[in-house]
């Protein structure tokens, strides 16, 4: 005989099954309003307008499908993913809800993950139906591919991201409504903060051409990276390179159509599922006490005060500035009391506001004033730091020798245009030299003389120098050009003119942005398909406003006339020719005079990665370039044209 009590095995779950069903009997209509919306937006549209076309597109059928499942897809994701994380835990905004709940025989960690799963699973299960019918109506249609129905689950990966960040949200959270302001905000808070920040140096920094960290501070914005990295592309038949979804050739065959941005979209959904892991671990940690508080989880309270404090210095403190004092300086003058004054105020009124959120009362001021000092203390340093350039921001300019190229535009409001990447070391010598005599002309420029009468001209000068360590210094100066200086070479006027005429923005010129000295190893390999000239019988005449850079004609007596493919190489070379013998001027003060004729040359050239096609347009032919002007005249004397020069 035994005597053996049976027992029974104890094990850790997590998940219950009575409290999901609860949470959806409560929220089916939030999941019912999901399911109609993606109806609605996805399979039956896509139905409807294509069931009776009279020639069906399959192109077509499939860019919308697939626009449906990124573009909208990452819209649908954003928009429930908080609503769905307010709904599964929302018992965490009600001190009466989070006290019974948690009261249960049931550990947080199975609270959390019930709730969460209940949340993911509606969705995911709303998000495969909706693919599935995408799949019949594809079906229906005929156009039926794998390759484009496997990626009409894409929604799933911005579905994860978006409801794990917002459960993040709500466990951070006392108040149901605060959720959605700091999910709204930190989405888009990396890369407002670097546009902040552009903003606030570009105001003591002269050359401020905004910061390095454009790239990261996307990435770190997650809906907005979403938005403009994830779109629609194809690839055609004997073509390696993928276009926009909306350029459509009929006379190729689509080889593949894809969603871009589809490993970001994996990337992020994998930041979710360790979001959702912090999100339970913080939820363990949260008192039950704390529920009904802006901020509930006790040591992100100073996080919250100060960064609401430094982001209203930011925002608030130079919208002030720029209403009372930003009308009164320019091209980098600055009022350095005025900008510590507005943003030290902001500041303070973000300090105490948020002091207020968190205690819940009016009565702040013994309570907040050692950190408000602090904010006060930290905006001024940071003022002080810029405006002093104690980080010698302005005076940087790197060595030639350690340049590996560098972009340049320069321009003169009016006249002209030109930019083009240096390689070369006498054309970034020319770059480095403008770029030192516009440092030493700071003092003068911020003066903002009047560039009105006359012998003064407006312009810019824009260079990012990419160096071989791999780093950048980008600058942009707003300048203004004196015309008596020229004929000094060390002054500021001479450098520019000096730097105006570099080899690879006389290139720019000549071949109005085509075939760039960058192109020169490819150029072996180019390819003329032919070309187009146009001219006016007689030109007229012109607007001295109007830039000489892209002259147009607006007579009504234009011809034209087919260029064959070694026509087309031979303008080309004839402006080679120009070009080396110094006949292409880039005059800043100087009016050139212009023969009225456009010149399209259409080529193809092998790329780095695939085949590249595209066209020169609009060259402007100046009298020196005699090479180029011989070869254009005979070419237009069968069309009874005779070629008169103007002057803009």
């Amino acid at each position: 005989m035994s005597w053996e009590v049976p027992t029974m095995r104890s094990g850790t779950s997590y998940f219950n099954g009575a409290l999901s069903r609860s949470l959806l009997r409560r929220f089916w209509p939030l999941i019912a309003a999901y399911a109609l919306t993606w109806g609605l937006v996805g399979p039956l549209p896509l139905y409807s307008q294509y069931v009776r076309a009279r020639a069906l597109n399959a192109w077509a059928v499939w860019r919308d499908a697939l626009s449906a499942a990124s573009n909208t897809g990452v819209l649908m994701g954003l928009m429930f993913g908080i609503c769905f994380a307010m709904a599964m835990f929302s018992h965490l905004a009600s001190p009466r809800a989070t006290n019974g709940l948690h009261a249960l025989p049931a550990r947080r960690e199975t609270l959390f993950c019930t709730a969460y799963l209940t949340g993911l699973a509606a969705q995911a299960a709303v998000l495969a139906v909706n693919a599935a019918l995408m799949g019949l109506v594809l079906s229906a249609l005929g156009v039926f591919r794998a390759a484009v129905f496997a990626q009409l689950f894409a929604p799933l990966l911005p579905m994860v991201y978006a409801y794990s960040f917002g459960a993040l949200c709500m466990v951070f959270t006392g108040q149901i409504l605060a959720a959605p302001v700091f999910y709204g905000i930190l989405n888009f808070l990396a890369v407002g903060l670097d546009a902040l920040l552009s903003r606030f140096a570009g105001t003591f920094l002269y050359g401020w051409a905004g910061g390095p960290s454009g790239a990261v501070s996307v990435l770190l914005s997650p809906a907005y990276a979403m938005f403009v990295r994830v779109e629609v592309r194809t690839r055609y038949v004997g073509e390696d390179y993928w276009s926009y979804a909306y350029r459509y050739d009929p006379a190729l065959e689509v080889a593949d159509i894809r969603i871009q941005g589809l490993g970001l979209l994996a990337a992020y959904a994998a930041a979710g599922l360790l979001l959702a892991v912090l999100a339970m671990l913080v939820y363990r940690a949260r008192h039950s006490e704390d529920t009904g508080s802006v901020v509930a989880i006790r040591w992100a309270r100073p996080v919250f005060q100060y960064g609401v404090s430094f982001c209203a210095a930011l925002a608030l403190g130079q919208m002030l500035y720029s209403l009372i004092f930003g009308q009164h300086f320019s091209n980098g003058a600055f009022s350095l009391p005025g900008m510590l004054g507005c943003m030290a105020a902001a500041g303070l009124i973000g300090f105490f506001t948020a002091e207020m959120l968190l205690r819940k009362t009016v009565r702040v001021w013994k309570t907040g004033w050692k950190g408000a000092l602090i904010v006060a203390a930290a905006l001024t340093a940071l003022g002080l730091t810029l405006s002093l350039d104690l980080t010698g921001y302005e005076g940087r300019v790197p060595a030639e020798a350690d340049v590996e190229y560098a972009e340049v535009g320069l321009s003169a409001y009016g006249r002209f245009y030109t930019s083009a990447n240096f390689y070369d070391e006498a054309s970034l010598r020319l770059l480095t030299d403008a770029h030192r005599a516009v440092i030493a002309d700071k003092a003068r420029q911020q003066r903002g003389d009047d560039a009105d009468d006359g012998e003064l001209h407006r312009g810019y000068l824009y260079a990012a120098y990419h160096l071989k360590n791999g780093g950048m210094i980008e600058r942009r100066y707003e300048l203004i050009f004196d015309r008596a200086e020229r004929n000094d070479p060390a002054s500021l006027t001479g450098r520019i003119e000096a730097l105006a005429g570099a080899q690879p923005l006389l290139r720019d010129k000549a071949f109005g942005g085509a075939f760039s000295n960058d192109l020169t190893q490819r150029e072996r390999e180019l390819t003329f398909t032919g070309g187009l000239l146009s001219t006016a019988r007689k030109p007229i005449p012109r607007d001295p406003l109007s830039s000489v850079y892209l002259p147009q004609t607006y007579d009504e007596e234009v011809v034209e006339r087919e260029l064959s493919a070694a026509e087309a190489r031979a303008v080309y070379e004839a402006i080679e020719r120009d070009l080396a013998a110094g006949r292409v001027k880039n005059p800043i003060f100087e009016e050139s005079e212009y023969w009225d004729c456009t010149v399209e040359l259409y080529y193809s050239y092998a790329g780095r990665d695939s085949q590249y096609d595209s066209s020169m347009t609009r060259t402007s032919i100046t009298r020196e370039m005699t090479d180029t002007i011989a070869v254009l005249t005979q070419l237009v004397a069968s069309l009874g044209v005779t070629f008169e020069y103007y002057v803009p």
